[in-house]
């Protein structure tokens, strides 16, 4: 089984579009999941859970390329998880792009699907 980390509240890195889109692709591929809401993330807390195999993060993507190793399982970042589930190629240049705007896919915030729309008050121009 995997375990989703959906640790919102922390600005703009949780993203409930990226969080629907990994679930869709897990039950594309018939991976069973939970998801989780944590404020942070610790290796404790997640090593508690010893029956997950693999963790997917969506709170910060830095979490798993600096601290991935520190966990007990596998800490995937959405990028890593779609190569995983083998909906995106590996790229040679590791992308860190999760907050550009010309993102290079749908595991960033910014990319045009993911781009949470704030309406406007009545009256407030742009």
């Amino acid at each position: 089984s995997s375990g989703i980390n959906a640790e919102y509240g922390l600005g703009r890195q949780g993203n409930t579009s990226i969080l629907n889109k990994l679930k869709t692709m897990l039950e594309e591929e018939g991976k069973t999941y939970t998801v989780y809401l944590m404020s942070e993330i610790f290796p404790e807390r997640l090593g508690s859970m010893s029956d997950i195999g693999a963790w997917i993060q969506v709170a910060c993507p830095r979490l798993s390329i600096d601290w991935g190793y520190t966990f007990p399982a596998p800490l995937l970042s959405p990028y890593e998880a779609s190569v995983a589930l083998g909906k995106v190629s590996w790229q040679d240049d590791y992308p860190m792009d999760f907050y550009s705007n010309d993102s290079l896919g749908p595991w960033t915030n910014n990319h045009p699907k993911n781009k949470v729309k704030v309406p406007r008050k009545p009256g407030v121009k742009k």
